[in-house]
């Protein structure tokens, strides 16, 4: 997954404002590999052992997407950037908090892509 995410990131156009280049990564990934995100809501629930070995596993992907943003969004300042992704980022945990494994994944995608428009023009 981290060789795909650096794909799309690298693909994104220099001029696209970051808040659309950071939603366009995620839901990318998110389309690309619905079972990972399935199955990291299904680990994180089983024992706060899982849910670390989870979040270890998602950190190396948070920190590259993470050193991309810096870098793409340096015109516009560290914090900005950083809270364009945190944010970004909470719309898809928001989204995946809410599916139940008995619902189809593509309502993650729904609600993931309900969410980020409702934040875009906090960010455009």
């Amino acid at each position: 997954m981290l060789a795909t995410q650096q794909r799309l990131c690298e693909a994104r156009p220099a001029e696209e404002p970051l808040w659309h280049s950071i939603t366009a990564v995620i839901l990318v990934i998110m389309t690309e590999h619905p079972a990972a995100a399935a199955g990291h809501v299904q680990l994180k629930s089983i024992s706060p052992a899982t849910a670390d070995l989870v979040h270890k596993a998602t950190e190396q992907n948070l920190a590259q997407l993470r050193a991309w943003v810096i870098e793409r969004g340096a015109a516009d300042g560290r914090t900005d950037a950083l809270l364009q992704l945190n944010v970004a980022i909470a719309t898809i945990m928001t989204a995946l908090g809410q599916w139940q494994p008995n619902q189809d994944l593509g309502q993650v995608l729904i609600d993931a892509k309900t969410n980020i428009r409702a934040l875009e023009c906090a960010f455009t």
